[in-house]
């Protein structure tokens, strides 16, 4: 796997130097030599995979990966047939390394528990995985650690994440913290469960950051006593740096398994407590392509029916988009304890779902019932503008005459109304030309007490800027004596400088006087070891030919023995052989004697003759060997001697070197103590100086006080006297407000009398008006009774059309149509059908055109027409009959019958006006008596919803009507 192509961040993984520093221990007493309750193996090698995860059981090993224990992780690998098995020690975190720095500290152990675990899972192969992007690092990683490869992961953070996903993806593939394969081989080779844990301590307020094998149960603040705080942390986050979180009480968090590192900062990222600005850094870094700002802002706006939309339970809490928010909006975090929340909300909103596929389904029904419901209501505004029109021509002429009254009453009351206000404008004139003398003598009052103010804001501005003006010195004062430190102290750094760069000189020479000395003492030392080489050669050289010329004489001597020795053979022989033939003579047999006697008495003088030459021999190579000995000798000594010498020389240069530098650095300590010394007596000046003009800043100061309080002083008098102008006037004004009273009370009983003469009048047109209109009550009674005969017909007629209708609409249908009374189908309507209708709501010649009716403004709420039964006045012979338009009666009155379809037209049904009693045409109801009946007559609409033919509608493409649709503004238009 050589990486992945997917969002994220680049960081600065600020490993060093924890990271190339030893594993070091910090256990607790009760936890060291702690074994487990179980034999030891003796074979490692001859473990099974059962027994490996029964000691992984026994051992209470953590993967700190997750958290899960080791040996349930191990049974899961082994049951779904694991390929490949990898130790994750990738820590793409920045400062930690709690698992790079064991495997590379402890690689034994950790190749040792990699091949153990991979013998539990049966894997056939396993590996290690480490980050690739580590640019900082002081050590090497190598290709390969215990015979299994390393495998290198690169790519943005989150790496870890990324390579768990891609891992995941393959069913045969498996992951496992380096940490618990460590323990793993520990409880194999020592018996021991896991007791500790490793973790990573850095952060920049750690003196000593490295990586510790702790002892689990210890607490964050020990740990941190145990690296060093070089400054008390603002901030310590336990975890990692970008999935961690903080704690705020060190003595009484734990170390966990799970635990992989203590970070301690000494700068406190808190939220700016700044809003979104809408950069989108956090889309474009989040790993899984979320949106972290909607989301936030679902959430602040307790929005959670956005989470399922935008994936909430997809975030895995990286981080990333908390570090790359230029607002320092706590998003990653935010998010997560969201997502959290909401997981047990998600059962809430299936259930909401399915109420609001209900609520759908009632809302359609309901838009039914007021597209039945509206029908109603149009019937019921045109009946309203009939019975209106009828109304206002009848009470015009009662309207006159009342107005005419009226409007003689009003001019007697408008004369005393005039009269009255004469006398308040008189009385106004009077009180104003008061008010002005009151207030021309507050103008000057308020002017002397401005001069004042004006006098004590001048006072108080010229002792400010006599302080400004001292400030003004002091300042510059402070900023000369100021600017002479800084010149003193540049002074003093210069000679330090100065004295610095010379004895970084005397060091420099020391360093190259003693590197040539070295390099002389080498010389001669290698010099020393040339000559005893070349005199050990001689000597063996020496030896070497000493050992050839023994050998020459051993030979020499060897070979006169042999030759003394064939002589006396032969001559032996040659006796014998003469002693044997019979037929030698006693001379030869005397000279063969002979011959081996002397053969035998020379034998002795040879041998001693050949001894002294291998002597000899031996001494010459004796006196050459110690005369070579001696040579090397001497010429070993003259080396040595030469090699001292040069020690000696080197010693002493390295002397007179550590004198110059010890001069040196006795002059360098010199001039720093008189540049400190100038510098302490510059900062002593400056001190007296800024002493100085502070004193007089001060006085100033003092001044400047003194001066204020006497102009606070003048101020308060001239105000004091402006209230005392201020009662005088005030009692004036007040005696004139007293007398204007008095007059304004005696026009007030005048316009009283006025307007009892006034109330008078209008009694007498009210009168006047109540006749009138008993006189029109008398004659609507005498029309009602001819519209109800009327009615009486048209409901006969009605009736008969009813049954013919029912009978068609059955045939249409085929099922049985059940109505309640008077709610007949009516024919289908005549092509003129809207003509007749507009003839029959015809304003009158005349009424005014666009005239709004006065009940419709009252009521908007339909009125059904009441049962067969309910509409049968009782009848009575007497009276003239009134001749009505048949037709337009008859359209008023019928309901609004359901829609159907035309078969052959393929359009609904058109539909009639329901009718009206005389009561409700006249307008002698009353509006609460016209709204009850409308209510009953709503419930009765509601209560035959049903009849509606709604597939009907849908396929007419009529989707029905609004409560509160407007009527139109045109008279004679459908309302539709």
């Amino acid at each position: 796997m050589a990486g992945f192509l997917y969002k994220g961040i680049l960081l600065q993984q600020h490993k060093e130097p924890a990271l190339s520093r030893d594993l070091r221990e910090f256990l607790n007493a009760d936890t060291i030599g702690v074994l487990m309750d179980r034999p030891a193996v003796e074979d490692p090698d001859a473990l099974t995979p059962d027994d490996i995860i029964a000691i992984a059981r026994d051992a209470h090993i953590v993967d700190e990966r997750d958290g899960r224990p080791l040996f349930e992780k191990l049974e899961e690998f082994r049951a779904s047939l694991t390929r490949l098995l990898v130790a994750d020690a990738i820590d793409d975190e920045p400062y930690i390394s709690s698992q790079l720095n064991p495997m590379l500290k402890n690689s034994a152990q950790s190749a040792s528990g990699l091949r153990l675990a991979q013998k539990a899972a049966g894997a056939a192969e396993a590996q290690f995985a480490v980050y690739k992007n580590l640019t900082d690092l002081d050590i090497r990683i190598p290709k390969k650690l215990g015979g299994f490869p390393v495998q290198r992961i690169r790519g943005r953070y989150p790496a870890e994440y990324q390579a768990s996903m891609y891992f995941a993806a393959e069913d045969d593939v498996a992951m496992v913290g380096v940490g618990a394969l460590i323990h793993l081989a520990r409880a194999v080779a020592f018996n021991k469960p896991q007791t500790t844990t490793f973790i990573t301590v850095a952060g920049d307020c750690i003196g000593n950051p490295t990586n510790l094998e702790v002892s689990l149960g210890m607490t964050v603040g020990q740990v941190l006593e145990r690296c060093g705080l070089i400054e008390d942390p603002a901030r310590v986050v336990v975890g990692g740096s970008m999935t961690g979180f903080s704690v705020m009480d060190t003595d009484n968090t734990l170390v966990t398994p799970s635990t992989r590192a203590i970070l301690a900062f000494h700068e406190d990222f808190k939220n700016l407590n700044i809003g979104c600005i809408g950069c989108s850094r956090c889309a474009h870094a989040c790993p899984e392509g979320l949106n972290p700002f909607y989301l936030y802002r679902s959430i602040q706006n307790r929005r959670y029916g956005l989470f399922r939309v935008l994936d909430a339970q997809m975030c895995i809490g990286c981080g990333t988009c908390s570090y790359v928010c230029p607002s320092k909006l706590d998003l990653s975090e935010t998010i997560q304890r969201a997502a959290h929340e909401y997981r047990p909300m998600i059962g809430s909103m299936r259930t909401a779902s399915a109420l609001q596929a209900k609520e759908k389904t009632a809302e359609y029904e309901s838009y039914m019932a007021d597209y039945r419901l509206h029908r109603a209501q149009i019937t019921h505004r045109r009946a309203l503008k009939a019975a209106d029109r009828e109304l206002r021509r009848s009470q015009a002429q009662a309207k006159a005459a009342h107005t005419a009254a009226v409007t003689a009453a009003d001019g007697a009351l408008s004369e005393a109304q005039r009269r009255q206000q004469d006398t308040n404008r008189e009385i106004d004139a009077a009180l104003s030309a008061a008010q002005n003398a009151r207030q021309s003598q507050e103008q000057a009052a308020d002017w002397a007490l401005a001069d004042a103010n004006r006098a004590k804001l001048d006072a108080e501005k010229q002792a400010d800027r006599v302080l400004d003006a001292a400030d003004a010195a002091r300042r510059a004062a402070e900023k000369e004596a100021d600017q002479r430190l800084a010149a003193a102290l540049r002074v003093k750094q210069d000679a330090e400088k100065a004295a610095d760069r010379a004895l970084d000189a005397a060091q420099n020479a020391r360093q190259a006087s003693e590197k040539t000395a070295d390099q002389t003492l080498a010389a001669a030392l290698r010099a020393r070891q040339d000559a005893e080489k070349e005199a050990d050669r001689s000597v063996e050289h020496a030896r070497k030919a000493k050992d050839a010329a023994l050998r020459e004489a051993d030979k020499t001597f060897e070979s006169a023995l042999k030759a003394h020795e064939t002589a006396e053979r032969d001559a032996q022989k040659a006796l014998d052989r003469v002693m044997k033939q019979s037929g030698a003579t006693e001379e030869a047999r005397a000279s063969a004697q002979n011959a081996l006697k002397s053969v035998k008495a020379a034998g002795p003088g040879r041998r001693e003759s050949a001894q002294k030459t291998r002597d000899a021999a031996r001494q010459a190579a004796a006196s050459a060997l110690k005369q070579a000995e001696d040579a090397a000798g001497q010429a070993k000594e003259r080396a040595a001697r030469l090699y001292e010498e040069a020690q000696k020389q080197n010693r002493s240069a390295k002397v007179q070197a550590q004198a110059g530098l010890e001069g040196a650095q006795e002059q360098n300590r010199a001039a720093k103590i008189k540049a400190d010394a100038a510098y302490e007596a510059a900062q002593a000046k400056n001190r007296q100086e800024k002493l100085d003009a502070q004193s007089i800043f001060e006085a100033a100061r003092e001044q400047n006080r003194t001066a204020k309080v006497q102009a606070l002083a003048a101020l308060e008098a001239a105000q004091e006297h402006d209230k005392q102008v201020r009662a005088q006037l005030t009692a004036a004004y007040q005696e004139a407000e007293r007398a204007a009273a008095l007059e304004r009370a005696e026009a007030q009983a005048v316009y009283e009398a006025a307007q009892a003469a006034h109330a008078e009048a209008l009694t007498q047109a009210q009168a006047d008006y109540d006749a009138r209109q008993k006189a029109i009550a008398d004659n609507d009674r005498d029309i009602r009774e001819k519209i109800e005969r009327a009615l009486e017909d048209a409901r006969s007629e009605a009736r008969a059309y009813r049954s013919e209708m029912e009978a068609a609409r059955a045939a249409v249908t085929g099922r049985a149509v059940s109505a309640p009374a008077m709610r007949q189908d009516p024919p289908q309507a005549s092509p003129d059908s809207g003509a007749s209708e507009k003839d029959a709501f015809a304003d009158s010649p005349d009424e005014p055109a666009g005239a709004a009716p006065a009940q419709a403004a009252q009521t908007q709420a339909p009125i059904e027409s009441p049962a067969p039964e309910q509409m049968e006045p009782e009848r009575t012979d007497s009276g003239p009959r009134l001749d009505l338009d048949i037709d337009s009666l008859f359209r008023e009155a019928m309901p609004p019958p359901p829609l159907t379809v035309d078969t052959a037209a393929g359009s609904p049904d058109d539909t009639a006006a329901p009718a009206l009693t005389y009561e409700q045409a006249s307008g002698d109801l009353a509006p609460a008596a016209v709204a009850e009946q409308a209510g009953a007559s709503e419930k009765e609409a509601f209560a035959h919803a049903d009849s509606v033919d709604e597939p009907a509608l849908a396929a007419s493409g009529r989707h029905g009507w609004r409560k509160n649709d407007e009527p139109s503004a045109k008279k004679g238009e459908d309302d539709r």
